[in-house]
C-alpha cells in the first residue's frame, strides 16, 4: 500500500485493519488467540481469488502458518502440530481461517508476530510482540486506584533481591 495516501478501508486491494496480538500469555495456558483483521477491496471480497494469509515469527524467512483460499490452512516449522485448525476468526469465505488459535503456548514462542495478507495487486503486514512467562514471572500488585492505569510484570528474582 502507498504510505502517501491516507489509509481509507476499501481504497487498496488489502489492508489490515487490526492485529490482535496478547501482550502477555502465560506458559501452557489454554490457548493464544492471534487475530489479522483486514478489509479487501470490491474485486477480491467477492470470491478472494489470489488471497493469502501468512503469519512469520521472529522475522523468519519461511511462514510458520500460511491459508490460500479455498484450500485448509497449513502449520508449518515452529507451529507444526499446535495449531487448531479448525478454528474460524469469521464465517466470511475470505477470512475465517485468518486467525491463530495456539493451543498450550509455551515459552518459545515469546517474539515478534508478523501478518502479511496479500492479493494479485497488494499486500500488507503488520507486526506485533507477545510475551509467553513462565513461572518466574510475578504480576506485581498495585493500589486499586491505578486499576487500568498500569501493568506490571516483574520477574520474580528481582524482587526476591530487593
Amino acid at each position: 500500500a502507498d504510505p502517501t495516501c491516507s489509509p481509507v478501508a476499501g481504497a487498496y486491494p488489502v489492508q489490515i485493519t487490526h492485529l490482535h496480538v496478547p501482550q502477555y500469555v502465560s506458559n501452557g495456558s489454554h490457548a493464544a488467540i492471534l487475530d489479522c483483521e483486514y478489509a479487501l477491496g470490491p474485486r477480491e471480497s467477492i470470491n478472494a481469488s489470489g488471497l493469502v494469509v501468512k503469519w512469520f515469527f521472529n522475522d523468519g524467512p519461511a511462514p510458520v502458518y500460511q491459508w490460500i483460499p479455498p484450500q485448509r490452512p497449513q502449520e508449518l516449522g515452529l507451529l507444526r502440530g499446535r495449531l487448531d485448525l479448525g478454528y474460524q476468526a469469521t464465517k466470511s469465505n475470505a477470512s475465517r481461517h485468518r486467525a491463530l488459535y495456539i493451543r498450550n503456548p509455551t515459552t518459545d514462542l515469546s517474539g515478534e508476530w508478523k501478518c502479511l495478507v496479500s492479493t494479485f495487486d497488494d499486500e500488507d503486514f503488520m507486526t506485533k510482540k507477545m510475551v509467553v512467562y513462565g513461572e518466574w514471572w510475578l504480576w506485581c500488585r498495585l493500589p486499586a486506584e491505578w486499576a487500568g492505569l498500569v501493568l506490571t510484570v516483574c520477574p520474580r528474582k528481582a524482587l526476591e533481591i530487593a
